[in-house]
């Protein structure tokens, strides 16, 4: 399940909740710490670890930067 970071207005932290894709679609999200509704999302980055070249017959590891290496 996807990891969501939110900052909490009430409690004045940030948190990270473990949500699937349709709870944080509803939006009915509440701190774990404090029960406050006012979360404000965070921008979060991902990773993406390997992607497969179609039709070459080799695999590429995609870098940080979005760069095929093979």
């Amino acid at each position: 399940m996807p990891m969501y970071e939110y900052y909490c207005d009430r409690c004045d932290r940030e948190v990270t909740l473990t949500l699937s894709i349709g709870e944080h679609e509803k939006g009915r999200i509440q701190c774990p710490r404090c029960g406050g509704k006012s979360l404000r999302p965070l921008l979060s980055t991902f990773v993406s670890n390997i992607a497969e070249i179609v039709g070459h017959g080799r695999r590429a590891a995609l870098g940080a930067r979005g760069v095929f290496y093979s």
